[in-house]
């Protein structure tokens, strides 16, 4: 009796292999790299041909055939089999329907942008946004935003911020990281718990130092200000109005104060939605001190239209510098330039020394009791406090010599 040989039965680019065992015939198959190997014997030549015939056929219909692989396709399907748990197997597909619907960057950043500024004014802030999330569509134009490593993305962070400080480096990251928080609720950033963005590293802008006025150092420069300028300096250190609220800088679209936002009857300023930063309205007392010094510049309540035109650091030489100079050279242990924000600094702090209340003095200045314990709080006791909020212009020792003290 000849050998039995073992042949091949071929459908396609697929095969199975079948092969002498005992007395009968036999071909092992498996639908999936993740099956086990299965094992059909028949007794004869033609009946285990017909058989695996059959096998092909409906492995073909429901499923790969892995045996007629490319090699390289059949190693990565191997190294998943390999590296894929079964707790894994939901992951992986989650990860591969996300990156089928993942869009290339440029396209993203385009949708994101009109995610973000629907239905906003345009702010200078929105307008760095744009710029840098333009450069990233611009850089990453035709890449999936699956596709972005981190070393990239950091390497890019790091291009884009260039020689300025911490404080222009933890911006970006912060754009970075919105837009990719926006992309992963969006279904398009994969399906990692943690973005790529926020894997960036961490910085921490160094804070500066929380610098409020003493009084007679308030005195003095409320008694060198330029007469256009000193609404800015009273309503910053007696009422907590942030400057740009006062006199926003010409490339921001909001309006500006206007003296008719004064309720002289009633003892308030009200600030509308539309000119707060914040976008929204506040109101704020209009403290005594407050009202003894404007009606002492003659303001009172017919006075109508933008308590300031301009803004004092968009003219030239700048208002602050000048003012950061004159208090240099009276103050020398104290100042070396203008101290920036330091009226709204003073107003938080002596504010909450009269109330001891962050709560309070966070709703009259439009912001949070979290900013204020970060940013504007400077401890000082109710003495010092209630010290402050009586510095009439009567008691100065010296003031401008357009002041009209009468008028009040």
């Amino acid at each position: 009796m000849p050998a039995r040989k073992t042949f091949r039965v071929s459908r396609g680019n697929s095969h199975l292999t079948v092969y002498p065992y005992g007395d009968g015939w036999r071909f092992a198959w498996r639908r999936t790299a993740l099956d086990k190997w299965q094992y059909i014997t028949r007794p004869t030549k033609d009946e285990a041909k017909a058989t695996a015939e059959k096998t092909l056929e409906d492995i073909e219909q429901r499923g790969t055939i892995w045996t007629a692989l490319p090699p390289a396709r059949l190693a990565f399907h191997e190294a998943i089999e390999r590296e894929c748990s079964v707790a894994d197997q939901e992951a992986v597909l989650q990860f591969l329907a996300s990156r089928k619907k993942s869009s290339k960057v440029r396209d993203a950043v385009t949708r994101f942008l009109a995610w973000k500024m629907a239905g906003k004014d345009a702010t200078p802030h929105l307008a760095q946004v744009k710029r840098d999330m333009d450069a990233l569509a611009a850089d990453f134009a035709n890449v999936m935003l699956t596709d972005i490593q981190i070393g990239e993305l950091e390497q890019w962070w790091t291009n884009r911020t260039g020689t300025a400080g911490p404080a222009r480096k933890k911006a970006i990251r912060g754009y970075l990281v919105n837009f990719w928080r926006w992309a992963l609720k969006d279904g398009i950033a994969g399906n990692e718990p943690t973005t790529l963005a926020d894997r960036l590293p961490s910085i921490e802008a160094p804070k500066g130092k929380l610098e409020i006025f003493e009084p007679d150092e308030l005195l003095f420069l409320l008694s060198i200000v330029e007469r256009k300028w000193f609404p800015i300096v009273v309503l910053g250190a007696f009422e907590g109005i942030r400057p740009e609220e006062l006199a926003p800088k010409e490339d921001n679209p909001k309006p500006r104060m206007r003296w008719e936002f004064i309720d002289w009857e009633w003892n308030v300023i009200r600030i509308p939605a539309e000119v707060a930063k914040t976008g929204r309205a506040r109101i704020v007392p209009l403290h005594p001190v407050t009202r003894a010094w404007l009606e002492a510049a003659g303001a009172g309540p017919t006075w109508t239209g933008p308590i300031c035109t301009e803004n004092p650091t968009e003219v030239h030489p700048r208002a602050t510098t000048v003012w950061g100079k004159a208090l240099a050279k009276r103050f020398p242990e104290r100042f070396t330039k203008w101290p920036q924000d330091a009226l709204r600094h003073s107003y938080a702090s002596y504010r909450n020394g009269v109330l001891r209340n962050l709560i309070t003095v966070a709703e009259e200045m439009g912001t949070s009791e979290e900013m204020l314990h970060g940013h504007y709080h400077n401890p000082r006791t109710r003495q010092q406090g209630e010290a402050w909020f009586d510095l009439m212009p009567e008691g100065a020792a010296t003031i401008a010599p357009w002041l009209d003290l009468k008028a009040g």
